[in-house]
């Protein structure tokens, strides 16, 4: 067994790829190399230890802190542009994890769960009206199945990500009856009228909006 003992303490180690990297007060972001714990270029950028994931993502080198999202560029780390940015800083990363090349899973301590894209576009926000325990998100783990285990404040709950819920949060009001496409277009029919499935953008997935002049209960879609 061999140990590696820091000038303080390290507080977290994170691997990415097959590289391991520690979080070190005062120094930064560091890296095993070669069996020596070595500076990432940039990484003092960390050293107040804030730093809350290092990671790969895209082919690159990813960071997480308080103050949101970096990539490594020309030995520097630099903000990863994302329209998320504002909202991660308000809502306190707290921990990440890399769902696939294209998506991004960030836990917060205040606003649940964010999936961005790797274009920066904020996908969809998860929290507790959604069917978390709670807003604080404290880990993530990916599973074989590609489910997603998310540790809050609160309990844990097991998401899917190929599934998602309608409620009245999405705009369906009344009990569902029957359902229907048209031209590639999904109606709902409930209790108190028909609606269509439309999307909503902004962080919320796809939404129902009501049809026009359709109210009561709606019984059968034919197509």
């Amino acid at each position: 067994i061999r140990v590696w003992r820091p000038a303080v303490k390290f507080s977290r180690a994170y691997l990415a790829g097959t590289s391991l990297y520690v979080a070190e007060p005062e120094k930064g972001l560091e890296q095993l190399v070669g069996g020596e714990i070595q500076p990432v270029p940039g990484g003092d950028r960390f050293q107040k230890g804030d730093l809350r994931g290092a990671f790969l993502w895209g082919g690159r080198l990813m960071a997480a802190s308080n103050a949101g999202l970096f990539q490594q560029q020309q030995g520097q780390f630099v903000p990863f542009p994302t329209a998320a940015a504002a909202l991660i800083h308000e809502s306190r990363l707290y921990c990440v994890l890399p769902l696939s090349a294209d998506r991004l899973a960030v836990g917060t301590a205040n606003h649940g769960l964010l999936l961005i894209a790797s274009d920066g576009r904020l996908e969809r926000i998860l929290g507790k009206e959604d069917g978390l325990p709670a807003d604080w998100v404290t880990s993530l783990f990916s599973d074989r199945l590609g489910g997603l285990w998310i540790t809050t404040s609160s309990g844990i709950a097991h998401w899917k990500p190929w599934l998602t819920r309608f409620s009245e949060k999405q705009g369906l009001h009344g009990g569902v009856i029957s359902l229907g496409r048209q031209a590639g277009t999904l109606y709902a029919g409930t209790e108190t009228g028909l609606f269509v499935l439309a999307g909503k953008g902004g962080g919320e997935p796809s939404g129902f909006q009501p049809v026009p002049g359709l109210v009561g209960q709606t019984l059968v879609l034919l197509p």
